[in-house]
């Protein structure tokens, strides 16, 4: 009774614990306001002047618009100061004034840099959407003891007062940063689902039936590519071809057509499955983003969790450590952003691909086995990396069926029909993912050159990392001889210490890594590429995800497996994970800011489904109607600023075009919105619209009420004050 007494206090006070860190990390990110998206706004650097010492007489005042959007937590102004490059003992009074409510920060001259900007937050939550004033003012500053302020002219984020005169033109040079949309609330739920899991796993509570690993592991890796990733979670815009291909097939074709469309010569069926349940039978148009890339992230979490199932303790004894694998791939090990997106989710099925090849198939049960079935037929005919396994599999199914296993038959069967289909495909459509390359066919000798030499620098990426550093070739081909050498020894010397299953498992994953190379040859940059040269690293990407974690998990396995102590097992294992943590985890969301996003699905698809057009993340591409589509994208060099476009003179004829809207690439947001008015060529007015989006989108959306033939466009601000924008880029859309 003692015992049972004293193991409830260890794991209530474990619980504690856990409880305790969990609320600091979520209380910590509540504070820093890592659950809220940003608002970025700036002007341009162009023509920049300084006011001169700003001493205790001088007072600047700048006008700033808070938008819309803004949640009331926080505002915060990066502001460029001078120094004169000397250190200055005055101070600086830095004031946010909007109605009655007023914040000042005082700032020590000495603290800033010479020529850089400097951050200052103001949160009182009193300021609001509107009109508001920042104004500087130097307190205790002289002539020689004081600092400067630039001006730009680009007056979009508002004009500056210096000494009470306004400069029309010209704005303070600095940025501004506002809180946006906030979801507390979510990452509370999604802690409080996390807890509620590993309570139940500390107390032991249906273990022996429950994987609370596998589990848990699905929470974090979906919890941290939401804090990681909110262009592709919460802001949820869709990114390339899930538009353009998945989205508009759905729409515009049948079940049947939609299935055998191919995106890239291959066949991708899971992907377009779901896009046709969203679609067709949801008719959930308007949610496709935020539906599509819930599930791209959740498929992704149970691929890479996949690892934690109790089937695979015979390759990882340990529990914890098969966790932890499977968290680390979950989190992007070897991934780029693309790979988080709704078209790319499914190449993280290799890993309960490779896996299921070590699982006795015959003792699942019914349900399970008819799950794994339709599962594993999709997955597979989903890429065309997947048919680098069609000669593993297909040499199971020929075992079982000499050991007359009638379920693993059955599975082996289905599977290697699936890739023998996506074969087919491939072949059959060879022409299309060979398009791209203006290359000369290489012969296969230069493809087994370029073969090997891949496969050897993935397997020893880490180290040639290294050697990268040093910039010798001595020193880098020398240590790759070294390497190859010590893992042909360390391989013989090892060969008795692991048993069967764990060999076949290293063997297998070693030659699926070099078959899943020889596919990357199909990429024409990687084709291309002097792979052999000391500047090329394998890089962490689509094309690279198969042979990438075929190597890191067969150097996992082979190392861990050649110690029977658990501890030391657990210790190389982390060792194995933190070395390849030093060149991995690189994935970023390329869209810092909500407002930077070229896509704005939700807000501007009433105007597609009107028979407008859609811009899709990255810019620029873009859906339309089928009766509407877009012209190619008109780019304005010209960093003096423009405020006409002569639409006619730079593309000839374009003013036969019937123009019914366009996308403006404003270079940076406005805190007003911008009007365009066209013309014809004999100057006469025939329309105008101002943008649909926010003022502080990058990207503005615009429709007109008819058709236009349009011969030059210029910019206005809504009080018809001429605007002038920095290298603007214009995609007019309308009847082709």
């Amino acid at each position: 009774m003692a015992y049972l007494h004293k193991l409830k206090r260890s794991k209530a006070l474990l619980l504690f614990i856990v409880f305790i860190g969990i609320m600091i990390v979520f209380l910590i990110g509540s504070s820093r306001n890592v659950f809220t998206s940003k608002i970025f706004m700036q002007n341009q650097l162009t023509e920049l002047e300084l006011t001169g010492e700003l001493t205790s007489a001088r007072v600047i005042q700048q006008d700033i618009i808070i938008p819309e959007g803004y949640t009331q937590q926080f505002v915060e102004f990066n502001i460029f100061f001078a120094t004169y490059q000397r250190s200055n003992t005055s101070q600086l009074e830095i004031s946010l004034m909007q109605d009655e409510t007023e914040q000042v920060v005082r700032l020590d001259a000495s603290s800033l840099k010479d020529n850089s900007f400097k951050k200052i937050r103001f949160d009182d939550e009193n300021f609001k959407a509107g009109n508001a004033i920042l104004l500087i003012s130097p307190k205790g500053a002289t002539n020689g003891n004081a600092v400067t302020v630039a001006l730009t002219k680009d007056a979009s984020q508002g004009t500056v007062i210096v000494d009470g005169t306004e400069h029309k033109e010209y704005g303070l040079l600095h940025q501004e940063i506002y809180s946006g949309t906030e979801w507390t609330l979510l990452f509370l739920f999604l802690f409080t689902c996390l807890y509620i899991l590993i309570c139940f796993k500390i107390m032991n509570i249906k273990s022996s039936t429950v994987n609370y690993y596998f589990l848990i592991s699905i929470m974090l890796i979906i919890i941290i590519t939401i804090y990681r990733f909110p262009s592709l979670t919460i802001w949820n815009q869709p990114w390339a071809e899930a538009a353009t291909n998945f989205y508009m097939g759905a729409s515009n074709n049948g079940w049947i057509t939609n299935l055998k469309q191919l995106d890239a010569g291959y066949l991708p069926l899971l992907t377009r499955l779901i896009t046709l349940i969203v679609v067709k039978v949801f008719h959930a148009g308007i949610y496709f983003p935020i539906i599509t890339q819930s599930i791209a992230v959740f498929f992704i979490a149970i691929f890479a969790s996949s690892i934690s199932l109790r089937y695979f303790k015979a390759l990882i004894s340990s529990d914890f450590l098969r966790f932890i694998v499977g968290l680390v791939l979950g989190l992007g090990l070897f991934h780029d952003y693309e790979l988080y997106t709704f078209i790319n989710f499914s190449y993280l099925g290799v890993i309960p691909c490779l896996f299921i090849m070590f699982l006795n198939i015959e003792k699942v049960g019914k349900f399970k086995f008819v799950v794994l079935n339709i599962f594993f037929f999709l997955v597979l005919s989903s890429k065309a990396y997947f048919i680098v396994f069609a000669p593993f599999y297909g040499v199971i199914l020929i075992y079982n069926l000499m050991k007359k296993n009638h379920k693993s038959s059955i599975f082996y069967l289905t599977s290697c029909i699936s890739m023998l289909m996506q074969l087919i495909v491939v072949i059959t459509n060879r022409s299309t993912w060979t398009a791209q390359s203006e290359s000369i066919d290489k012969g296969i000798l230069d493809m087994a050159i370029q073969g090997s030499v891949l496969y050897i620098k993935n397997l020893y990426h880490i180290f040639f990392k290294l050697a990268y550093f040093q910039s010798s070739l001595v020193t880098y081909y020398t240590l790759t001889i070294c390497l190859i050498v010590l893992t042909v020894v360390a391989i013989y010397y090892s060969r008795k210490l692991l048993s069967k299953k764990v060999i076949y498992f290293i063997v297998s994953t070693q030659l699926l890594a070099m078959m899943s190379v020889v596919m990357s040859l199909t990429v024409p940059y990687i084709k291309d590429s002097a792979v052999w040269n000391i500047q090329f690293n394998v890089p962490y990407n689509r094309h690279f995800i198969f042979s990438n974690i075929f190597v890191f998990l067969g150097i996992f396995i082979w190392l861990i497996n050649l110690f029977e102590s658990k501890r030391k097992q657990f210790i190389i294992g982390v060792l194995i994970v933190l070395t390849y943590s030093f060149s991995g985890f690189n994935a970023k969301d390329i869209y810092e800011y909500e407002n930077y996003s070229f896509s704005n699905w939700q807000d501007n698809y009433g105007q597609f489904e009107n028979g407008g057009c859609l811009a899709v993340n990255p810019y620029p591409w873009i859906i339309c109607n089928p009766d509407t589509d877009f012209y190619p994208p008109l780019e304005i060099n010209d960093s003096i600023g423009t405020h006409e476009i002569d639409v006619n003179n730079l593309v000839p004829g374009s003013n036969t075009r019937k123009v019914s809207g366009l996308i403006l690439d404003k270079s940076n947001p406005w805190n007003r919105k911008i009007k365009v008015i066209a013309y014809d060529s004999e100057g006469g007015v025939i329309g105008e619209t101002i943008e649909t989006s926010d003022s502080t989108d990058r990207y503005g959306y615009y429709k007109f009420d008819k058709l236009l033939n349009i011969d030059h466009i210029k910019f206005y601000d809504e009080n018809n004050s001429e605007v002038v924008l920095f290298n603007p880029k214009v995609i007019f859309f309308g009847k082709i």
